[in-house]
């Protein structure tokens, strides 16, 4: 994740303001994690 937009994530008690938007995450100043990055960044437990 690259971009000023991300920077308020690295905070976090920022971080934990995400919320569910479709099938997105986002969090209140706009940035967002795409589904299919979240799928291929993600690993199986």
């Amino acid at each position: 994740m690259n971009g000023e937009v991300f920077e308020p994530l690295k905070d976090k008690q920022y971080f934990q303001k995400f919320f569910v938007d479709g099938w997105s995450i986002s969090w209140p100043n706009g940035a967002d994690i795409a589904p299919e990055t979240l799928y291929e960044e993600g690993e199986v437990i």
